[in-house]
């Protein structure tokens, strides 16, 4: 694997955080007892990762269904359980919970998580002073989502509404960009990118190669298109949805539209890439990717400075480590990327890595 200059400080600050859930607990409710997990809970040296455990996904709903694709979290069907996956995973020192609501994208809709056991989640997590990061993207699941006083919705960019806004207003929270995921598509149809030595110097070549790989791509659609149609779809639905399709420009603009206004309404906008879905999506780089948020965040209308602190001092304020990391300070840990030229002027400075 190539050296990742960027494994330090944005793992650190921001995007890992919010898709490590560690996804290797799960599959029964015992205790963890592999390696890595012993590992960690005996405070060894390990790179440091800041994770949410466990993640609450509804049963046959998202990221639990098995036609989606690998089950990485175990569902819960009732109060009791979301206590004993708690209770399973409190040495395991996370930041917080990740919560899935996700009704759908299209067709048919995807299960959620029943009132009762929302309001439990939400009871537990409070007891055990561990903050709600929830994955919603769709207006009613985000308006859901704020019923359960998160301190982070994972998908921000797709608030549009007026009436989110006005909740968001009254009590802000903390909203992760994720613009890479629309961008990211058009990688398919350009595949140029994948050329560029910010992206050879740094990913992986396994992973360059699949993306490069026309089967890692229709895998891609076909995971999206059943998740569009559910039980609902035909055949012939999904088949169709898998056709390769040059993404269009207009849903990444309008993400990019509703960043621009909820940042001038003085909305809380993290950086966050939605990176560490290899090899489901095979564009999602550690590293890279990060750093074409920032871009994007500034085409967004947040300026340079602006976007370097979504990246840095905010996500440290978010996961309350503020004290220790986020900006060059005395006394601070010294996580430090060198680049040629000023950021702050030009934010295509942070790819002259030195």
């Amino acid at each position: 694997m190539k050296n990742n200059p960027f494994s330090v400080l944005w793992t650190a600050c921001c995007f890992l955080l919010l898709f490590a859930s560690f996804t290797a607990y799960g599959q029964g409710r015992k205790k963890p007892k592999t390696s890595h997990f012993l590992w960690l809970a005996k405070g060894q040296k390990v790179p440091r990762l800041l994770a949410l455990s466990p993640a609450f996904a509804a049963q046959q709903g998202y990221v639990s269904d098995p036609n989606l694709g690998k089950l990485f979290f175990k569902p819960v069907t009732s109060p009791k359980e979301v206590i004993e996956q708690l209770n399973e995973t409190k040495d395991l020192k996370s930041k917080g919970v990740k919560v899935f609501m996700e009704s759908g994208f299209g067709m048919g809709r995807i299960p959620l998580l029943s009132n009762e056991i929302r309001q439990a989640i939400r009871t537990e997590c409070k007891l055990r002073n561990l903050p709600l990061y929830i994955h919603s993207s769709t207006e009613e699941d985000h308006a859901m989502a704020l019923d359960m006083e998160p301190l982070a919705l994972v998908h921000g960019s797709s608030i549009s509404s007026n009436a989110v806004l006005e909740r968001l207003k009254q009590k802000p929270v903390y909203l992760m960009s994720t613009l890479s995921i629309q961008d990211g598509f058009t990688v398919e149809f350009n595949k140029d990118r994948l050329s560029d030595p910010f992206f050879t110097n740094s990913v992986p070549e396994i992973e360059l190669q699949s993306a490069n790989e026309k089967s890692a791509w229709q895998n891609l659609r076909l995971r999206f298109a059943k998740m569009i149609v559910t039980d609902k779809g035909t055949d012939e639905e999904v088949a169709n949805l898998t056709k390769p399709k040059s993404p269009s420009t207009a849903a990444i603009a309008t993400w990019m539209k509703n960043i621009k206004k909820l940042h001038a309404a003085g909305i809380p906008i993290v950086m966050g890439s939605d990176s560490g879905n290899w090899p489901v999506m095979p564009q999602a780089f550690h590293g890279p990717t990060s750093i074409r948020e920032i871009e994007l965040l500034t085409l967004s209308g947040l300026t340079p400075l602006e976007a370097i602190r979504a990246s840095t001092s905010l996500p440290a304020k978010m996961l309350e480590i503020v004290q220790h990391i986020g900006s060059i300070e005395e006394g601070k840990i010294a996580d430090l990327v060198i680049v040629e030229g000023t950021p702050q002027d030009d934010i295509k400075a942070l790819k002259n890595i030195k």
